[in-house]
C-alpha cells in the first residue's frame, strides 16, 4: 500500500448569516477562497451576493490536541475565531458591521507575498488594496481619473477576471477583454490610464482564472475559446515574471484531454462561472480545474500538458479481475468521475490534489491514477452542497482542508451531505458555511472515531495499522448500556480475556436482571474455557495463571448466589445500583445494616441463605437489632428455650453424615 495517505476529519464549521434569496440560490455563484502564500490568512467572497469578504486567520483554524489525544473542534469555538471584520474605507462605499460593501460586488482577490496586503477587484472594475486586518490602504475606483478611467474598464463590458500582486507596490490585472495591465500601485489614478495592455487575443477569448506563483515569478492564465474560436475549449498561457518584465513562454490552445471533446459537457446542479488554478509545492506543476472540461495539469518546467492518468491502471483492473490484485475495501477507490467535472483544485502534497465537483463532491486524487486518499481505503469522495469549493491548508501546527459550501447547503444540511455541521438547525437562515477537516495520524484519527462512535471506521482503521482491536471493543463496550448483543459484540470479540474477566466481576451491572445473568454466565463460561484451557495445558500454561482463573470463577459463582439472595430479599425486584453494593460488600458488613434498620425480614433471608457465613455473628447481629422492636417480630431469630437453634440455622454436624440404614 506504500505510505500511509494523510487522513483528513470533519472537526467543526463556521456559519455566517447571510440569507441568499429565491434567485441567487437558483443561480449559485461558485464560492471563491484565495489562501496566504504561507498559509496564514484565508481570504473568501460570500457566494451569495460577493458584496462580503471575510479574512480568516487560518493558524486560529485547528483542533487541539493534548497528549497524543485529538480533542474535536466544535461549531461554537470555530464561531469564537470569527474572520476579521472589515472597517469602513470611503464615504461613498460603506461597510457595516458584518463586512457587507455597499453597491459593489467583488468579483476576485489577491494576497501579497508576505501576506501584508489583499487586493480586491470589484464589479465596476475598481481596486481596492487592505492590509490584513482589514483597513484600506488605496482605492483607485471606476470612474477616477479625470474622465478617462481605469485603462482595464475603457472597453465596453470589460471586467477584471483575475488579479496578481507581484509585490507591495505593483499589481497585474487581467480583464475580460482580454488583456494583462502591470499596474503601479504606487502611481496616481491618473497616471493608470496610460499603461499599455498586452493583448491576449488570439490567446484565449474569455479569461476564466489567473494564478501566479511568488517564488518563482510563473504566471499562469486559464480561458475558453468562443464558439467561432480556432482553439475552442480550454485555453492555456504560461508567463514568466522578471525584473519587471512579463514574457510568455508557452501557450496551449486546446488543453481537452484525450477523448474529452467526445464527451458531452458534464451535467452538474450548481453552476461555476469561474474556474480554479494552483500551483504544486515543489513548483513543478500546475493544476487547472475547469468545470465540464475537467482537470488539466500543465508542467511549469516546460510548459507541457501532463498526463496524470496511472498507465498501470489497465493492468491492475486486469489483475484484479484474476484475483491478484487489491480487491475489496482495502482498493483505493478512484476519482476519474470526479475530476471530469472539477470545478475548485488545491494542491495538497507534490503528488495529491484536492478537487470538487459541480455537485460537492470532495476527494484528494493521488497522482498519478487519481486514487482517492480522503478517509480510509474504500471509502469514496466526502459530499457537501452542490458549488462547493476547497482550499488546502498546508502550513502550520493543523493542516487541512477548507471546504466552503454556498448557500444551497441551507436546504440540504441534516440530509446527509456536508459532512456534519449543524444538521437541519435553522434551514433556510443560514447564508454559507465554512468547513475544516484536519489532518489526523492513526493514532489520533482513531482516537477521534471513538469519541463519535463510528465503531466500524474505528475497527477498520486499527486493522489497516496493526492497532489494537480491543481498543475499540473497550471504548464501545464502555459507551452503551449493557444488553445481550453487547455482550456477544464486544465482550466476546475481545482478545483480552483477563481485561473480559475482570469486567465481568467488578465493573459495571447490567439494567435487568436477565441481563445481568447473560453476563454473568458469559464470564463463567469464558472461566470454565481458561481453566479447562490451562490444566490442558500443563505445566506450560503456568501455576499462577491458572490459579488466577480459578479465583475469578470462584468470584464470579458469589456473584451469582449474591444475585439471588438479593432477589430473595427484595421479592423478585431487581435494582443494578442495589445490586453493585450488595455484590462487593461483605455478608456481615450487608447483615449488620439491615439489622441496625430493624430489618428482620431481610435479615432472615440472608441468615437464611449464608448460614455457614453468618452463624459465628449470630449473637452479635441479634445485639444490632434495635431495642425499641417487638420481640414477636424477630422470635424467628431469637434462641429457643429448648437450646436448639432456629430453623434457618443447620446444626452443626461433626463427622461424616450417618450411613445410609444405618441405626
Amino acid at each position: 500500500m506504500g505510505s500511509p495517505a494523510p487522513h483528513l476529519l470533519h472537526e467543526g464549521s463556521l456559519i455566517l448569516e447571510h440569507a441568499a434569496t429565491t434567485s441567487e440560490a437558483a443561480a449559485g455563484a461558485a464560492a471563491q477562497a484565495a489562501v496566504s502564500p504561507r498559509g496564514d490568512l484565508c481570504a473568501f467572497l460570500d457566494p451569495g451576493n460577493r458584496q462580503s469578504v471575510w479574512v480568516l486567520p487560518l493558524l486560529s483554524v485547528r483542533a487541539g490536541t493534548e497528549h497524543g489525544t485529538a480533542t474535536s473542534t466544535t461549531g461554537a469555538s470555530l464561531t469564537a475565531s470569527m474572520p476579521q471584520q472589515m472597517q469602513r474605507f470611503n464615504s461613498n462605499v460603506v461597510l457595516d458591521k458584518r463586512g457587507t460593501v455597499g453597491p459593489e460586488q467583488f468579483t476576485c482577490m489577491a494576497w501579497s507575498a508576505d501576506e501584508s496586503r489583499l487586493l480586491l477587484a470589484g464589479q465596476t472594475g475598481a481596486l481596492y488594496l487592505l492590509d490584513r486586518s482589514g483597513e484600506v490602504l488605496g482605492i483607485w475606483l471606476a470612474d477616477e481619473g479625470g474622465g478617462r478611467g481605469l485603462p482595464w474598464v475603457k472597453s465596453a463590458g470589460s471586467k477584471v477576471a483575475g488579479l496578481v500582486l507581484m509585490g507591495i507596490d505593483r499589481a497585474l490585472v487581467v480583464s475580460t477583454e482580454p488583456a494583462l495591465y502591470v499596474v503601479p500601485l504606487a502611481a496616481h489614478v491618473h497616471q493608470l490610464a496610460a499603461i499599455k495592455p498586452i493583448r491576449l487575443q488570439g490567446i484565449h477569448e474569455d479569461v476564466k482564472a489567473v494564478a501566479f506563483d511568488h517564488a518563482t515569478g510563473s504566471l499562469v492564465i486559464a480561458g475558453a475559446g468562443g464558439p467561432r474560436s480556432k482553439c475552442p475549449g480550454v485555453t492555456l498561457s504560461l508567463w514568466e515574471y522578471s525584473n519587471g518584465q512579463l514574457a510568455m513562454r508557452k501557450a496551449h490552445g486546446s488543453c481537452k484531454t484525450k477523448g474529452a471533446s467526445k464527451r458531452p459537457p458534464t451535467q452538474v446542479a450548481h453552476g461555476a462561472a469561474s474556474w480554479c488554478l494552483s500551483f504544486a509545492p515543489n513548483k513543478e506543476a500546475v493544476a487547472l480545474a475547469a468545470g465540464p472540461d475537467g482537470l488539466v495539469l500543465l508542467s511549469l518546467e516546460d510548459g507541457a500538458l501532463l498526463d496524470a492518468s496511472d498507465p498501470q491502471t489497465q493492468d491492475d483492473k486486469s489483475d484484479d479481475e484474476d484475483g491478484g490484485g487489491r480487491k475489496g475495501a482495502m482498493a483505493a477507490v478512484s476519482l476519474r468521475g470526479l475530476v471530469k467535472g472539477a470545478i475548485s483544485v488545491s494542491w495538497w502534497q507534490d503528488a495529491a490534489l484536492a478537487v470538487t465537483d459541480g455537485n460537492g463532491a470532495l476527494g484528494v486524487a493521488r497522482l498519478p491514477g487519481f486514487d482517492n486518499m480522503l478517509g480510509l481505503p474504500g471509502e469514496g469522495p466526502a459530499q457537501f452542497a452542490p458549488g462547493s469549493v476547497v482550499a488546502c491548508k498546508r502550513e502550520g501546527s493543523e493542516p487541512g482542508l477548507l471546504v466552503i459550501e454556498p448557500p444551497q447547503v441551507a436546504a440540504a444540511a441534516g440530509e446527509g451531505g456536508g459532512g456534519g455541521g449543524e444538521g437541519g438547525a435553522g434551514r433556510g437562515q443560514h447564508g454559507w458555511r465554512l468547513h475544516f477537516l484536519a489532518q489526523r495520524d492513526p493514532p489520533q484519527l482513531l482516537s477521534s472515531f471513538l469519541k463519535a462512535s463510528a465503531w466500524p471506521s474505528a475497527l477498520k482503521l486499527a486493522e489497516l495499522y496493526g492497532m489494537d482491536p480491543d481498543e475499540v471493543h473497550r471504548a464501545r463496550w464502555l459507551s452503551q448500556p449493557i444488553s445481550a448483543a453487547s455482550i456477544r459484540d464486544c465482550l466476546g470479540a475481545m482478545a483480552n480475556h483477563h481485561w473480559v474477566a475482570e469486567e465481568v466481576a467488578v465493573g459495571r451491572s447490567a439494567p435487568t436482571e436477565a441481563t445481568q445473568r447473560e453476563l454473568l454466565r458469559a464470564g463463567l463460561q469464558l472461566t470454565e474455557d481458561m481453566c479447562v484451557r490451562g490444566a490442558a495445558a500443563g505445566a506450560e500454561q503456568g501455576h499462577d495463571d491458572v490459579r488466577w482463573w480459578r479465583r475469578m470463577r470462584l468470584v464470579l459463582l458469589k456473584h451469582w448466589e449474591r444475585l439471588d439472595t438479593l432477589l430473595a430479599v427484595h421479592q423478585g425486584a431487581y435494582e443494578p445500583a442495589a445490586y453493585e453494593a450488595f455484590r462487593d460488600a461483605s455478608l456481615l458488613d450487608a447483615a449488620m445494616s439491615w439489622a441496625a434498620f430493624g430489618d428482620v425480614g431481610a435479615l432472615g433471608v440472608l441468615m437464611h441463605r449464608h448460614p455457614m457465613s453468618l452463624r459465628p455473628a449470630w449473637l452479635q447481629l441479634l445485639d444490632a437489632l434495635p431495642e425499641t422492636l417487638h420481640p414477636r417480630a424477630c422470635s424467628h431469630l431469637l434462641p429457643r428455650a429448648d437450646g436448639q437453634a432456629p430453623a434457618f440455622l443447620p446444626p452443626l454436624s461433626i463427622g461424616p453424615p450417618p450411613l445410609a440404614g444405618s441405626a
